[in-house]
């Protein structure tokens, strides 16, 4: 839960604009429940069997996972484009690092879409 901890303090920012920064939150939480990384940790945990591990827990944990990503899927898509090109538009994120090659192209269509 530390991720939605994370992103929870980041954006209830009262000091500084936060609106820039929740795309990138929101594609961090993604990544941090993407089953590529999450469900391999979990299986190898299951797998090992450690002493402190209950198999049952690591079930558990497996079923929160996968509900927590297709809520987190369902709750959030399409907000992506929405979101990407107000972060561009900060200097913090002018390399846009955070987002793929196709994505950084849809980002200044959409600026150019919104400007004409």
């Amino acid at each position: 839960l530390e991720p939605f901890m994370e992103a929870t303090k980041i954006l209830s920012g009262e000091r500084y604009p936060t609106l820039i920064m929740v795309f990138p939150v929101l594609r961090s939480i993604k990544g941090r429940l993407d089953d590529a990384t999450l469900r391999p940790f979990l299986e190898e945990m299951k797998a090992k069997s450690y002493p402190d591990c209950d198999n049952g827990l690591v079930d558990l944990l497996l079923q929160c996972a996968s509900y927590l990503q297709r809520e987190f899927l369902k709750r959030f898509r399409g907000m992506d484009s929405m979101l990407m090109w107000i972060t561009f538009l900060n200097p913090v994120f002018v390399q846009m690092k955070h987002l793929h090659e196709t994505e950084k192209h849809a980002v200044k269509e959409r600026i150019i879409q919104l400007m004409v």
